[in-house]
């Protein structure tokens, strides 16, 4: 795998603050993290993304020293931490289940740690308020937890693990028990207030808007292995593989027969790609985004144009989602998400309608 400093996005010209080499961690037979290396620049947004199962979770509990790796090393801000015990780390955590003190109000639950480390009344006090109008909780801050909402209750956990500056800030998958409209709005203040504070920022996720709208960095893992790293732009327009593909969007994927320098066969269709891009070693599908996919008026003239018919069809609001069956390899599916406004009308089931697959647009990726 490539160094990822040379993968962040112009991120780590200096040296990172957070770098892991080589982590592995097992349990039993199954290895769950697997030689992995990440860097994580001073002042960034980090997301680890992937699957269940593909072992984020994980790799955060080593970095936060919850778990004890098997191989490899973690250094933050140049200081060893690989075995320290996670008191002896700098980092402030936010958990999926906020894990809040139902007995404590909000400023006794953002206080918590000052109170643990000695930190001095008057001190204290002034430093929650601060906390406290930076996740504009000022209001609530002699409730309790059950008298707020689940947005409100992750600002107050948001706030305590922000209490004693930390260097690092871990969080895990943060915004998931909430509802879509409470974890859009919650995302873009969670990017707001790292941004003001600058601290540096590594959340695992699954949801790759969430992931997007957040980070500088997207760090892609899939059973134990990182598959990419980059910035959001990269990995989504130049997606190292298959699975990465997928992983951020839908993605029609054609099985190729054979790739040449600027064309390729893939399931009985003849396909011209742009600047010489097939002609790449162990690349064996064609892929092409649905919103890539032009169909009808659109289509006319375009290069990869073929017939196809309508097996299926989906109005979803401003998007019209067709699954078309080509003519030319009536074993394939070809799923176009289509504009409304695109469209001068929408076609019907069965209906014949051309399609076409622009050059630009096409990847030749393997599986993994």
């Amino acid at each position: 795998m490539d160094d990822p400093s040379s993968q962040s996005g112009g991120a780590a010209t200096a040296a990172p603050f957070l770098r892991l080499r080589n982590i592995s961690k097992r349990y039993g037979t199954a290895t769950v993290v697997d030689r992995v290396d990440l860097d994580a620049a001073a002042s960034r947004f980090v997301c680890v993304l992937g699957p269940s199962g593909c072992g984020k979770t994980t790799l955060l509990r080593l970095i936060a020293g919850f778990e004890t790796a098997d191989g490899g090393t973690i250094h933050q801000n140049g200081r060893d931490v690989t075995t320290l015990p996670p008191e002896a780390r700098d980092y402030g955590i936010v958990f999926q289940s906020y894990a809040l003190f139902p007995n404590r109000t909000v400023a006794g639950n953002v206080g918590f740690g000052l109170e643990a480390t000695g930190v001095a009344r008057d001190a204290r006090l002034k430093r929650v308020t601060e906390l406290l109008a930076l996740v504009g909780l000022s209001e609530h801050a002699s409730k309790y937890p059950n008298q707020i909402s689940g947005g409100q209750q992750q600002r107050v956990a948001l706030a305590r693990a922000l209490a004693l500056s930390p260097g690092l800030l871990l969080l895990d998958e943060p915004l998931s028990a909430l509802d879509a409209n409470v974890r859009a709005h919650l995302r873009s203040e969670l990017q707001a207030l790292q941004r003001r504070i600058g601290v540096t920022a590594l959340m695992v996720t699954h949801d790759r808007e969430e992931a997007f709208s957040v980070a500088d960095q997207v760090v892609i893992m899939n059973k134990g292995r990182v598959e990419q790293t980059g910035s959001p732009e990269e990995v989504y327009q130049r997606p190292a593989n298959l699975f990465v593909a997928r992983l951020l969007g839908g993605c029609n994927a054609l099985a190729t027969e054979m790739i040449g320098e600027t064309t390729a066969i893939a399931q009985g269709l003849r396909l011209q790609a742009a600047g010489g891009g097939a002609n790449r070693i162990g690349q064996t599908y064609a892929c092409i985004r649905p919103g890539a996919v032009l169909v009808g008026q659109e289509a006319d003239g375009a290069p990869n144009r073929f017939n196809a018919r309508v097996a299926s069809l989906t109005f979803l609001g401003d998007i019209v989602r067709l699954v078309l069956q080509p003519d030319d390899s009536p074993r394939s599916v070809i799923e176009a998400d289509v504009l409304r406004s695109r469209l001068d009308r929408i076609p019907q089931l069965g209906e014949q309608v051309i399609f076409a697959l622009p050059p630009s647009h096409l990847m030749f990726l393997g599986s993994a």
